[in-house]
């Protein structure tokens, strides 16, 4: 067993408290959304204020789930076979529980596997849900000449077998590019041949930037098709987490919800009712009228494709710039992460991630080590003054 990292923002802290800033601070490094709530949310709050006289459902009222299971298939044109509300779906108090707590609801499926697959760099939450639930992680590098995307074939098939899950995010955190459906298919077909349970953090899926993001219940279908394999043996070793904290700017609704085969969702649920926190009603009320609703999710998708346009304006020449796919952030090359991010907050009051903190692993050269996590979610004055003030302090330090 592995020892488990700091958490990336408490190491920061510890990093950047020795330094005072020569400027007003401005919080580039944390991913949370700042273009405000949509309204629907108060409203549908307001509006339902009676329901927390009564004890909330932890599975998720039906509404709930018939909700993103109807968003579920608009998004990714489902086959109205592929998933049943009480059967594949369960809501989540964010999407953290969900992928924290997984591993150990499926640990009572299959005990004797003791590694989970997770790639480099990644949110921390996964290391550390494999940690708690006494699994070895193993890390696979997702390195630029990949697309920054894991090479899956790289790891034989005994890992494979002895491998409880594997984790991806897709677009990805902190790098930005999506998954194709090519990609997706291969690795649940090797998934499912050897019994490891895919878990997709599709959390930035709402937030593409060209192309739509394709969804990895997307290729289970394909699969299934392919393979004349009954709906519910589609599904059986997938499940896919999905927030409204990304696509509705909603972080502080702590809301969200899994979608997978019946035996997974069933244990999960088991888990949650006996331990999980339940979301009480008026929200799941609100969170049921953001599925259903999809113009505020297009203003957030307008407003990031913006951000990335001034982005591109401003660093396009510099640190190997490049847009990713989907997501909120830049994924920049400094030569030194960490050196960088503690030069932008002396100079210039700056907070960015450096990547060696979402960085797990012990390969011979650290995939995260070079870069910077940059978030885009400050308002456009504010950021574009950031970027500029990144570029020319960066520029002015050697690398």
């Amino acid at each position: 067993m592995i020892a488990l990292a700091p958490a990336p923002f408490s190491r920061l802290r510890e990093t950047l408290r020795p330094f005072t800033p020569a400027k007003a601070p401005l919080d580039l490094a944390l991913g949370e959304p700042k273009s405000g709530a949509p309204s629907l949310i108060r409203e549908t709050l307001t509006a339902h204020g009676e329901d927390y006289d009564h004890y909330p459902p932890a599975e998720g009222a039906p509404f709930l789930l018939n909700a993103a299971l109807h968003w579920l298939r608009r998004r990714f044109a489902l086959p109205q076979t592929l998933l049943r509300a009480e059967e594949n779906i369960l809501a989540l108090s964010g999407t953290r529980e969900g992928l924290f707590l997984i591993l150990s609801a499926l640990r009572a499926l299959a005990p004797s596997r003791r590694h989970v697959l997770i790639p480099d760099p990644a949110y921390h939450a996964y290391a550390a849900a494999a940690f708690y639930a006494g699994l070895t992680p193993l890390f696979l590098p997702a390195l630029a000449e990949n697309n920054f995307l894991p090479d899956w074939d790289s790891a034989p098939d005994q890992i494979f077998a002895d491998s409880l899950a594997i984790y991806l995010c897709s677009p990805a955190n902190p790098q930005g590019m999506a998954a194709g459906m090519g990609y997706l298919k291969n690795l649940l077909a090797r998934a499912r041949r050897h019994g490891v349970y895919l878990l997709m953090d599709e959390c930035y899926s709402d937030l593409y930037l060209g192309e739509p993001c394709p969804s990895a219940l997307q290729a289970a279908d394909a699969l299934a098709k392919e393979e004349s394999l009954a709906a519910s043996s589609a599904l059986e070793n997938l499940i896919v987490f999905h927030s409204l904290s990304k696509r509705s700017a909603a972080p502080g609704l702590r809301s969200g919800f899994c979608a997978g085969g019946a035996a997974a969702i069933a244990a999960f649920r088991r888990l949650r009712l006996s331990g999980g926190a339940q979301m009480p009603l008026p929200i799941q009320r609100a969170s049921a009228a953001l599925w259903d609703e999809e113009s505020h999710a297009e203003r957030q998708r307008r407003l990031y494709q913006k951000r990335f346009r001034l982005a591109e304006e401003i660093l396009g020449d510099s640190f190997g710039f490049y847009k990713p796919d989907g997501g909120f952030f830049l994924w920049l090359d400094v030569g030194d992460g960490e050196a960088a991010a503690k030069e932008l907050w002396r100079r210039e009051g700056l907070r960015v991630l450096p990547g060696a903190y979402l960085t797990q692993s012990s390969h011979q050269t650290d995939p995260g080590s070079a870069f910077i996590r940059v978030a885009l979610v400050e308002e456009t004055s504010r950021l574009q003054d950031g970027l500029t003030r990144l570029k020319r302090c960066l520029r002015e330090t050697p690398r």
